[in-house]
């Protein structure tokens, strides 16, 4: 049984390295090794998105023996994705205030 509180905090912590489809048996989890600068960002979308998934759809994807109505989402979950979505902004912000500063100090020089 794959667990939902785990595959969101797989993608928050090591989603740069593709963890969460290592543990989901997917096969896209390589193009995370090969992309890592840019996996972060992927890694905390991905810790939303997962996490955000209904129950539902979650046990249909991944748990297609269990009943749909299985409870996957815990608390943990919530705080997984909030923080997911709190760091995830944060150094995206960071990010493109250090592009914009390099490249209007690069044109006034």
């Amino acid at each position: 049984m794959k667990q939902k509180t785990l595959a969101t905090w797989l993608a928050f912590l090591f989603g740069a390295f593709g963890a969460h489809w290592f543990y989901l048996n997917q096969r896209r989890a390589w193009l995370y090794l090969f992309l890592f600068p840019l996996s972060f960002f992927a890694g905390c979308i991905d810790a939303l998105r997962l996490g955000l998934m209904s129950d539902e759809r979650w046990n249909q994807s991944f748990n297609p023996t269990l009943p749909e109505d299985t409870p996957q989402s815990s608390w943990l979950t919530v705080v997984g994705v909030g923080l997911a979505l709190a760091i995830g902004v944060t150094v995206m912000m960071a990010s493109l205030a250090v592009l914009f500063q390099w490249y209007f100090v690069g044109m006034a020089s």
